[in-house]
């Protein structure tokens, strides 16, 4: 265990730590041997620890499709520049990007005719919200996704963000209405 930050560190990693000379040991791999300083993190919410932590069907099906409901419930799609690098041989599956990884944001509201996608299921039409998050997947289970969705809701501080937009464009519809995120802090 880092002495610094509490990290847990495997056994092996101890050659990157550092012996002090209160015989604490640090590791420059968590927080640089104590030089980074972040706030300890917070327990996630009981739904969450509970299916990551539980034994029963309803937790396994959660872990067999946790990249699906993680997608489901996306703000923004993932994008990259450059191409994905494709390997000569056949192996196990291996994902390598070449060029930058970024999160792409969408226009509040889809185009005509489209249904919405990402954070635009936030924003419009709460009586299907539902259905759009569950369109794009086979496999996951409606009543675990709608917990979800409003645990999402209750604890994430940008879900709060589009749902005040949606009311505020419920509001004034030909409004010029714009979302602006940024960092805490800046």
């Amino acid at each position: 265990i880092c002495s610094a930050c509490g990290a847990l560190m495997f056994k092996d990693e101890k050659h990157v730590g550092k012996l002090s000379q209160s015989d604490t040991i640090t590791f420059s791999a968590c927080c640089g041997n104590g030089n980074i300083k972040l706030p300890p993190l917070k327990d996630p919410p009981d739904l969450l620890k509970n299916l990551l932590m539980g034994n029963t069907q309803r937790h396994k099906q959660f872990h067999d499709n946790i990249r699906a409901y993680n997608s489901s419930l996306a703000f923004a799609s993932l994008c990259l520049t450059g191409q994905e690098f494709k390997f000569k041989n056949p192996g196990p599956y291996c994902y390598r990007i070449n060029g930058q990884l970024y999160h792409a944001l969408s226009q509040m509201q889809p185009e005509h005719g489209k249904p919405p996608t990402f954070s635009q299921i936030y924003i419009y039409d709460h009586e299907h919200e539902l259905d759009y998050h569950m369109k794009p997947f086979t496999g996951l289970d409606a009543s675990l996704l709608l917990e979800l969705q409003q645990m999402i809701k209750n604890v994430n501080p940008y879900a709060h963000k589009y749902l005040q937009v949606a009311e505020t464009i419920a509001e004034n519809p030909a409004g010029d209405i714009k979302l602006v995120l940024r960092s805490p802090g800046k």
